[in-house]
């Protein structure tokens, strides 16, 4: 089965919430943080499109880890016991735009 989801976010609410830490600690991980707003944003509406896709609600959005690969291409990486079904592969993409960030999540599931 399919599963899809999408997020837009405006990365001004994002950087109106920089000095909120507790926001942040739930919601990225250390090396995410290193990342600049614009890209904290785009990380936030994948986290976003990933959670209705998957419908699965957490408290803490730092246990869905995104990543980029050496073409920077981002995809998830997720504690197995996050996940209550088998997933057989994710596709991600996010992309800017002057003040948005979208991003969107294809799941294919076992």
């Amino acid at each position: 089965m399919i599963k899809t989801g999408i997020d837009i976010v405006k990365i001004s609410r994002i950087k109106e919430k920089i000095n909120d830490q507790i926001f942040l600690s739930r919601t990225f991980n250390d090396k995410e943080l290193k990342n600049s707003i614009d890209s904290l944003a785009g990380i936030f509406a994948l986290k976003e499109a990933f959670f209705k896709a998957t419908q699965i609600k957490i408290k803490k959005w730092n246990e869905l880890v995104v990543k980029k690969q050496k073409n920077g291409k981002p995809y998830i990486v997720f504690d197995k016991n996050l996940i209550d079904f088998k997933i057989k592969s994710i596709d991600c993409s996010i992309a800017h735009d002057s003040e948005y960030a979208i991003a969107n999540v294809v799941i294919n599931e076992i």
